[in-house]
């Protein structure tokens, strides 16, 4: 509740030299103590709750003078007028003071965009009739002294409400569509070693991937039945009397490391001069 108490006397304020901490700590106050600042808590997601009152109370801007004026009216006319009915007739009587506070029904914030009368997200402040916060797969972009929404471009997505900004797909993601929520992992026989891509890119003829979101050209493996030759060239069908697993490699036998490589099935040998024979 505002404090009328001293108002009618006239207070002066007193301005004392700026803070001295050694005086201070020695019990000397000459100088002025640190800053205090008043502040008034309301609602800590007020913006995104409210866009259009926390516009206004960000604007808002009262004198000294006009805050004394409206302390003596409430102090003198105690018995007829309330605090609320002291500041109803100041809001009255001074509206060229305030009228500008009130932001425009299509002045968007940050993370919001223009809308027509049907909720349609517009491109232009002829075409709006408000605001309102960008949905997920839209991004927030400045146009003049207002923000309006634009969907995220193939190769990006966005999967929050009121962003200002679209998120590229990481390696082995993609996304085809305009307008995506979130990257889809590139498919099995594809991958895709870049970020922001539109799409996938397809293993060799012949060859696959294990697994879902493959990053690597090195990821595209021979199926089961097949193997990869010794040059390194396309998968081979897996010859007779053997049996091959997925992502067979001839070239492990040859250069002693892991991995899989066709092996013999029962009733068969492998000649250490040529594994395949």
């Amino acid at each position: 509740e505002p404090d009328t108490t001293f108002v009618q006397i006239s207070p002066t304020q007193i301005v004392f030299p700026p803070t001295d901490t050694e005086e201070l700590s020695e019990g000397i106050f000459r100088t002025t103590s640190e800053g205090v600042y008043l502040l008034k808590y309301a609602h800590n997601e007020l913006q995104a709750a409210s866009s259009r009152v926390y516009e206004v109370i960000a604007r808002m801007s009262v004198t000294q003078k006009q805050i004394t004026a409206m302390l003596v009216t409430a102090k003198t006319k105690a018995d007829t007028l309330s605090y609320w009915d002291v500041a109803c007739n100041w809001l009255k009587k001074y509206e060229s003071t305030w009228v500008d506070w009130i932001p425009s029904p299509t002045e968007c914030i940050a993370g919001q965009g223009l809308i027509d009368g049907n909720a349609t997200f517009v491109s232009s402040e002829e075409r709006a009739t408000g605001c309102e916060w960008c949905e997920p797969g839209w991004m927030s972009v400045e146009l003049g002294d207002t923000y309006i929404c634009e969907q995220c471009i193939p190769g990006t997505s966005q999967n929050r409400p009121g962003q200002t900004s679209c998120n590229e797909c990481e390696v082995g993601e993609y996304s085809d569509l305009t307008g995506s929520s979130e990257c889809s992992k590139c498919v099995v026989g594809t991958y895709m070693a870049g970020t922001a891509s539109p799409n996938c890119t397809s293993c060799p003829a012949g060859s696959t991937t294990q697994y879902l979101g493959a990053t690597m050209p090195s990821d595209c493996i021979c199926p089961e039945e097949s193997y990869r030759p010794q040059d390194g060239g396309p998968c081979r069908p897996c010859p007779g009397g053997m049996v091959c697993e997925i992502a067979s490699d001839i070239r492990h036998w040859y250069d002693g490391t892991d991995g899989a490589i066709p092996e013999a099935t029962e009733g068969h040998m492998i000649r250490t001069s040529d594994p395949l024979i």
